[in-house]
């Protein structure tokens, strides 16, 4: 298992942007200011049970070495940079942590979804955001998931299933 010491700062940072950067993406999809506040608790949930259940995803969503700016989200474009991210972070992952990649692409999944179940449930801006989501980290379907890894399935049979 790989720890925070095999990645330079910047794999480090993007690992993070993509994890947190999720469910924040989700968040502003649908607008709400209230709705907002609601969803970055939904986050922080998600974000605590990865912590929970440790390893090097535990270690990510500790945000250890701080939280990513406001700069590094991505300001007002932050879907497009948290995609961006996670395409990053499962190119990342492949190379130097091929053991965590689907627990990370899972994390993913769990902290957009618990974005958009913690407020009106999940409304139809929220359902396309996840997607894309799951898409750039490289999961597909609903049911059970295949991680792609440098554009080839994998088969994750023995992977827990997601916690959507």
């Amino acid at each position: 298992m790989a720890t925070r010491a095999d990645f330079t700062d910047e794999e480090w940072t993007t690992l993070k942007v993509g994890l947190m950067g999720a469910g924040l993406a989700v968040s502003v999809s649908d607008g709400g200011m209230i709705s907002a506040f609601k969803e970055a608790a939904g986050v922080g949930r998600a974000m605590q049970n990865e912590v929970a259940r440790g390893g090097l995803v535990g270690e990510i969503a500790s945000m250890a070495g701080g939280r990513p700016s406001r700069e590094e989200l991505g300001g007002r474009n932050v879907g497009t940079t948290v995609l961006g991210a996670l395409q990053s972070a499962r190119e990342i992952l492949t190379a130097k942590a091929g053991e965590d990649l689907v627990a990370y692409q899972l994390a993913v999944a769990s902290v957009a979804q618990a974005a958009a179940e913690a407020s009106k449930g999940v409304q139809p801006a929220e359902a396309t955001t996840i997607e894309a989501v799951k898409n750039a980290v490289g999961l597909d379907g609903d049911g059970p998931t295949v991680a792609k890894t440098a554009g080839e399935p994998t088969d994750t049979s023995d992977a827990p299933p997601p916690a959507l």
